[in-house]
């Protein structure tokens, strides 16, 4: 598995040691947003969980989640590079209002 940090908003290609420092010494995430009952999470994972299947890693990752306890809708979305983030994450406030009817 090919891990990555961040360096100037860039995933950059690491060991697994330097992964691990830096995971847990940064923050990932790039946007939260609450909605009511909803919160929109889009994060840096920093690694690929299906890297077999694409040629480009998916290295962020937007969810929505609901409740208390907070537990996932079952939208999950992934994408490759910060900006896309960035739109993935106002894609899934665009699901919450469309699709769920929130807002």
């Amino acid at each position: 598995m090919q891990y990555y940090i961040l360096k100037r908003n860039k995933p950059v290609p690491c060991d697994s040691e330097t992964w691990a420092c830096w995971f847990n010494k940064r923050s990932r995430t790039i946007s939260k947003t609450t909605v009511g009952d909803y919160l929109v999470s889009t994060v840096f994972i920093g690694f690929d969980p299906k890297a077999s299947e694409q040629d480009i890693p998916m290295l962020f990752e937007t969810m929505i989640f609901k409740g208390k306890p907070m537990r996932g809708i079952g939208y999950i979305r992934c994408c490759a590079t910060l900006e896309k983030a960035k739109e993935m994450h106002q894609e899934a406030l665009r699901y919450l209002e469309k699709e769920l009817g929130v807002f």
